[in-house]
C-alpha cells in the first residue's frame, strides 16, 4: 500500500520549512499546507458549470488572468477552460462531491490536484523585487495589480502566482518535486537583490 505524503513532507524532514524570515532584508516565506485546490475543465459559456460554481461557493467564473474571491474561497483562472478553486483543504472532497453532482448534466470535469503542487506565501516589502529576479512578469503593482494570477516560470520552475490583495503578498504553486529547489532559491535570495 503507497503511503501518503503531502506536497512539503520531503521538504519539511530535511530542513525547518515553517517559515523563512530574513528579519535584515524583510522577506517572509512562508508554506501553505491548510488550502486544497480543485482543477476545474470546462466551457465558461457552459451555464450548468456557472450555475454549479454560483449556487455551491457564491463565485462568478473569472476572465483571463483574474480571479473570483468568495470568503474562503478563490477562483482564479487558468486558461480559457480551466479554473483552480482553493478552499479549505477540510473541505476539499466535500466540496468536490457537491460539485461533481451539479455538473452531471454538462462535459465539465473536477480534479482534486491538492496533493500535486506545493504551495507558498512570499511577502514583505522585497517580495515583489525576489520574484521578478526568477522571472520575466513585471509584477508592480501597475503590472500585476491585486486579484491578478498568472502562469510563468520563476527560477526555472513552472509556477502560477497571485497576488490575492493584501499588500506585499504573493501566492505560489509550484510542482511538488520542484518544491525545495523552490525553496533554497528563495532562501538565498537576498544574496541576488
Amino acid at each position: 500500500m503507497l503511503e501518503h505524503r503531502a506536497p512539503l513532507d520531503q521538504l519539511s524532514r530535511a530542513r525547518n520549512t515553517e517559515t523563512l524570515h530574513d528579519a535584515d532584508a524583510g522577506l517572509r516565506v512562508t508554506p501553505v499546507t491548510d488550502r486544497g485546490l480543485l482543477l476545474l475543465q470546462g466551457s465558461p459559456e457552459d451555464a450548468v458549470l456557472r450555475d454549479a460554481i454560483g449556487r455551491q461557493i457564491g463565485a462568478r467564473v473569472p476572465g483571463p488572468q483574474t480571479t473570483d474571491i468568495r470568503g474562503e474561497y478563490a477562483l482564479l483562472w487558468m486558461t480559457p477552460k480551466e479554473w483552480l478553486l482553493e478552499l479549505p483543504a477540510a473541505e476539499t472532497s466535500a466540496v468536490q462531491g457537491a460539485l461533481v453532482a451539479r455538473l452531471a448534466p454538462s462535459l465539465a470535469a473536477i480534479t482534486d490536484i491538492s496533493d500535486a503542487l506545493a504551495c507558498f506565501d512570499i511577502g514583505g516589502d522585497p517580495a515583489m523585487d525576489v520574484l521578478m529576479t526568477g522571472c520575466s512578469l513585471d509584477l508592480r503593482p501597475h503590472a500585476f495589480a491585486a486579484g491578478r494570477v498568472a502562469r510563468t516560470a520563476i527560477a526555472d520552475v513552472h509556477a502560477i502566482i497571485w497576488k490575492p490583495g493584501i499588500a506585499h503578498l504573493f501566492r505560489c504553486w509550484v510542482d511538488r518535486s520542484f518544491a525545495e529547489h523552490f525553496w533554497n532559491w528563495l532562501a538565498d535570495s537576498p544574496a541576488r537583490w
